[in-house]
């Protein structure tokens, strides 16, 4: 037996690309995908003021009509018990004649709440509680609500469209390669190495690479096969794994055809890119 050996050291410097994945959204505007009538005034608070009416006189909301003293509450100062004013509670008129309170407007599509038509709606108050006026003495005082019961349903379409950004950053590396000759007699053990072909991309710019056909004589009962992409170094496979370059398939989704006629295909989780001058495996 013989053996020697030396030690070479390698430095070299360069651009390391990375393929970056990215999402871009892009608006293309809103439109109006339908217009519809609204049949009900929606539910709102409003504010009414009135002025000279009979001093010191309970008057009784109507609304189209509709008396809706449970969903009118007075303000502060037009009440008999300011400290919890509640819809419901009775709204009396000022010494001076005047009134103020609100109104809530009660949502319609609540099953049990009046429902009022959209348009001019008539906002009445009376002394009467019935709206009849020829009760003695009567004050009241109305004006209009004006409610449009027009619905627009605007739609906004967003593209978004999946790109690879390249990343570049200068990196440099030191290698100490040991060569050593070495003879013995006798069989070595081959080992249990992975099995590489190393290619050059020639292309110009670049390539994105979408999966690749293998074809498979025989395959494990219970082992996996993977793929990788990696870079090659001095001729052998690296240790860097391109990104988004790994597929794993368990044997079930490995093809056997010694004819070499049905491949395996290992697709990728997205497009690998590889890099125009360089040499992969």
């Amino acid at each position: 037996m013989s053996h020697e050996g030396r030690i070479t050291r390698q430095t070299r410097t360069g651009v390391r690309t990375e393929v970056i994945e990215k999402i871009d959204l892009e608006s293309r505007g809103t439109r109006v995908v339908s217009t519809a009538l609204v049949p009900f005034v929606r539910a709102k608070d409003i504010t009414f003021e009135g002025f000279d009416f009979l001093p010191n006189t309970q008057v009784y909301p109507f609304f189209d009509a509709q008396a809706v003293s449970s969903f009118t509450r007075p303000s502060a100062g037009f009440s008999t018990n300011d400290a919890s004013l509640v819809n419901g509670d009775a709204i009396i008129t000022s010494p001076s004649g005047r009134v103020k309170g609100t109104f809530s407007i009660p949502d319609p599509k609540i099953s049990g709440n009046p429902q009022f038509r959209t348009g001019q709606v008539s906002f009445r108050l009376t002394s009467s509680p019935t709206n009849i006026v020829s009760t003695d003495p009567v004050t009241a005082g109305e004006t209009n609500y004006s409610a449009v019961g027009i619905l627009q349903t605007e739609q906004e379409t967003i593209v978004a469209v999946r790109n690879a950004e390249l990343r570049r950053t200068s990196v440099s590396q030191s290698t100490e390669i040991r060569s050593e000759i070495d003879e013995r007699f006798g069989n070595e053990d081959a080992g249990m190495d992975p099995l590489a072909q190393t290619f050059l991309v020639d292309v110009s710019g670049g390539m994105f690479v979408t999966s690749v056909d293998l074809f498979f004589e025989s395959k494990d009962d219970n082992l996996p096969v993977t793929v990788e992409v990696r870079e090659v170094q001095n001729g052998f496979p690296g240790p860097r794994v391109i990104p988004f370059g790994r597929v794993v398939k368990d044997p079930d989704d490995v093809v056997i055809d010694t004819s070499a006629q049905t491949a395996t295909n290992f697709k990728f989780e997205s497009p690998v890119y590889l890099q125009s001058g360089l040499e992969y495996c």
